[in-house]
């Protein structure tokens, strides 16, 4: 994502499946051409998955409380 979008890791999580596997989630965005990527990636199996991206990405301020 990073070589081929210059995307760039905004945020990460760790989770558990129902396997017990740990997973780790990701965000990855590019500012300027507007593309995202959300990551799982699960290590115990060696797999990474594309969940969902997309070319149209608009970004917010921090909401109003």
């Amino acid at each position: 994502l990073r070589e081929r979008y210059q995307e760039e890791m905004i945020f990460m999580g760790p989770g558990v499946n129902v396997d017990g596997d740990e997973l780790f989630h990701s965000l990855w965005i590019n500012v300027e051409t507007k593309t995202w990527s959300f990551i799982i990636v699960n290590k115990q199996k060696e797999v990474t998955c594309v969940i969902a991206s997309g070319d149209k990405l608009k970004m917010f301020g921090p909401p109003m409380i």
